[in-house]
């Protein structure tokens, strides 16, 4: 199993809180916190046999809000607002994942959330507003978009292998849904030719016979089954043999 994470920012904006002209910040700096609001992606994929993916499940959550505080003082200095940024990426899980570093996205989200801030710090300098600000947020909106592809087939004697043992899984340890009739019924059939990619039904084990009437999955033109035998597995379970595509259910 191996897991990807890629992530994009789509904007970084700013939000002050003044004090007011007659009671200004005489003394200290202005807390300044960067805020990321982040929405997750996940995709879920299986590498069915013939190298190809296919997707089994996709879920989107958020967005999710983390803060973390800086030093004004740390804005200034463009080497240390980095090493400081960077920890923050790293804190909020969005500089490395546990499998995978994107360096682009990674670089390209550090970099502009740093100029960011520095111009920010340079202005409210340069500007003499620094004494006015109370508190400076920093907004950067990201997206993460996590890929697990599993199943990474070498032969399909693995396949084989890999449904002999769910066909015999006991039900009451696994909660199984049957696919739909209509989904059934809309299935495409035709007769077994030469050339096709699978020589043998993975749900009996017997090899097609030329002329015989097969079933081709949605999912993939070369997932192929006796039309019997496929019924009878989507009755049981709405996920294709092969590669776990979901079939529509009757709930």
């Amino acid at each position: 199993m191996a897991t990807t994470q890629r992530t994009h920012y789509t904007n970084i904006t700013k939000e002050c809180i003044w004090d007011s002209f007659d009671n200004p910040t005489s003394s200290g700096d202005p807390d300044v916190f960067i805020n990321f609001r982040i929405k997750e992606r996940s995709v879920a994929a299986v590498r069915s046999y013939g190298g190809h993916l296919v997707v089994t499940d996709e879920s989107v959550c958020g967005p999710v809000e983390k803060v973390y505080r800086i030093e004004f003082g740390d804005m200034i200095f463009y080497r240390k607002l980095t090493d400081c940024v960077k920890d923050i990426l790293r804190k909020a899980y969005l500089l490395y994942s546990s499998t995978n570093y994107n360096i682009s996205s990674c670089k390209s989200l550090c970099k502009e959330l740093v100029d960011y801030a520095h111009n920010v710090a340079l202005q409210c300098i340069l500007t003499r507003l620094k004494s006015r600000l109370a508190r400076l947020d920093i907004i950067a909106d990201v997206e993460v978009e996590k890929i697990t592809i599993s199943d990474n087939y070498a032969s399909v004697d693995e396949v084989f292998a890999r449904v002999q043992s769910e066909s015999m899984a006991d039900n009451n340890q696994k909660v199984r849904f049957a696919a739909s009739k209509v989904s059934i019924n809309m299935l495409e059939r035709k007769k077994y030719e030469k050339g096709e990619q699978l020589e043998a039904c993975i749900v009996c084990m017997d090899d097609f016979l030329m002329g015989e009437e097969i079933i081709v999955m949605p999912c993939m033109r070369s997932h192929i089954f006796h039309e019997n035998c496929i019924v009878i597995w989507l009755e049981e379970s709405h996920v294709c043999p092969l590669c776990r595509f979901k079939l529509p259910t009757e709930a």
